[in-house]
């Protein structure tokens, strides 16, 4: 089987039961001209349909395999990129894949067309803007241009959004540095692990027993005071004492409150469950009952 299906998201100290929701923000622009107003509108529709269209062909594509070369095939089975690589990334993310020609790996687009060289012992799918590449055994970078961000001395390397991504120098150290998107260092930082999204503006990060909160130049925002957290969503964090296990991620038990932004508590530590807020309300559950609160902490409908 020559089907490769990498997944590099690091650790987290999540509720392992929720899901990751990807949000895409719109900025409204300022009060102009009528009529360029009327222009600039027009133009940021084509763009959209172009950028959705483009990333929805790439997600409908899938491997396949003939005569020992991989391809892609789209949901009808047409044939949209030719059976020549020895492996490939199983679908596509973010609308590239990493594949395998001639020994080595690089990137191709939705058409098949090559965004880089075929030159890195491996290759990674695309998480938060970056493609995660190596040469001898060391990881590096790249954008969505095919261009290098990042030179190949890291043990791990991943986008965590914003433009931002999170690498670190080896496993051991415990010490890991924030660059932009120009692979600029913000700032280095020392925790035993950190998320894979900037929700919100803040970074969940863990030490060896307790979680909290950072933002893109390093500084702690709120203290590392939670045996469990989730990364900020609706503007509220659900967060958990009392908690056991020896990794955040697998622990059990404790109760399950919300807080703010500043670390405020707004939604008491009381509950067994509480997952994430989407659109106002979050899943709780309490002696065996579940249902759904608002972000007050009053029961509402599903």
């Amino acid at each position: 089987m020559q089907i490769c299906v990498y997944k590099d998201v690091g650790s987290h100290c999540a509720n392992p039961l929720d899901e990751n929701n990807y949000l895409w923000k719109i900025n409204k622009m300022k009060k102009m001209k009528s009529i360029k107003k009327r222009h600039l509108t027009v133009l940021m529709i084509a763009i959209t349909i172009f950028c959705n269209s483009y990333k929805t062909k790439a997600q409908n594509l899938t491997a396949f395999e003939t005569n020992g070369k991989w391809g892609y095939k789209n949901k009808t089975g047409k044939i949209i990129v030719a059976p020549k690589f020895q492996e490939v990334q199983e679908e596509y993310s973010e609308g590239f894949t990493a594949v395998k020609l001639n020994g080595k790996w690089g990137f191709i687009d939705s058409t098949g067309k090559a965004i880089t060289t075929f030159i890195y012992d491996e290759a990674f799918g695309f998480f938060n803007g970056y493609g995660r590449v190596s040469m001898n055994e060391k990881s590096g970078l790249i954008n969505k241009l095919g261009k290098e961000i990042t030179g190949f001395k890291y043990s791990s390397a991943r986008g965590v959004g914003d433009g931002f991504a999170a690498v670190q120098l080896n496993e051991e150290s415990e010490e890991y540095e924030l660059i932009d998107k120009t692979g600029k260092i913000i700032t280095r930082i020392q925790y035993k692990g950190i998320d894979t999204y900037l929700s919100e503006g803040l970074i969940l990060v863990w030490n060896h027993s307790k979680c909290g909160f950072i933002n893109t130049s390093g500084a702690t925002v709120i203290p590392l005071a939670y045996d469990v957290a989730n990364s900020f969503s609706d503007g509220l964090a659900t967060v958990n004492k009392g908690a056991t296990g020896i990794n955040p991620w697998d622990r059990e038990g404790g109760k399950w409150g919300a807080i703010d932004k500043t670390g405020k508590e707004i939604i008491p530590l009381i509950y067994d469950k509480l997952y994430k807020f989407y659109n106002g309300k979050a899943e709780a559950t309490l002696n065996g009952k579940s249902f759904y609160i608002d972000k007050t902490g009053k029961e509402v409908p599903k």
